[in-house]
């Protein structure tokens, strides 16, 4: 979760500062930190010139498990209110499936 909200974020800020798509890469390096920021060095100059999509792709396939998704899925299908309180599955919804980026949206609303 803390990856795919830092690329949103992080394209987020590219777009509105209207940095050019060739140096979003580049620029996107300024906010990488420790365990990020360590990866990016030790194949800068590979990453000088990839595209933002397969950066991203790139990102996500060194720092999330090969598996996660297959967590998630399971923790979605296993998701219930219970006797909580509504609010926190709501959000607790949420968070999981923003994480399930191939799912469809009617799968999404409707379960598995």
């Amino acid at each position: 979760m803390v990856l795919t909200r830092w690329i949103k974020e992080t394209k987020l800020f590219l777009v509105q500062s209207q940095v050019e798509p060739d140096l979003w890469v580049m620029v996107s390096a300024c906010f990488m930190d420790g365990p990020t920021q360590n990866w990016y060095m030790s194949g800068e100059s590979v990453f000088e010139f990839t595209p933002w999509t397969e950066f991203k792709r790139e990102l996500r396939h060194y720092f999330i498990p090969q598996n996660e998704h297959l967590r998630i899925m399971d923790e979605w299908r296993m998701l219930r209110q219970g006797e909580g309180q509504l609010a926190i599955y709501i959000e607790r919804y949420r968070q999981v499936t923003l994480q399930l980026l191939h799912l469809h949206q009617i799968t999404k609303l409707h379960g598995s």
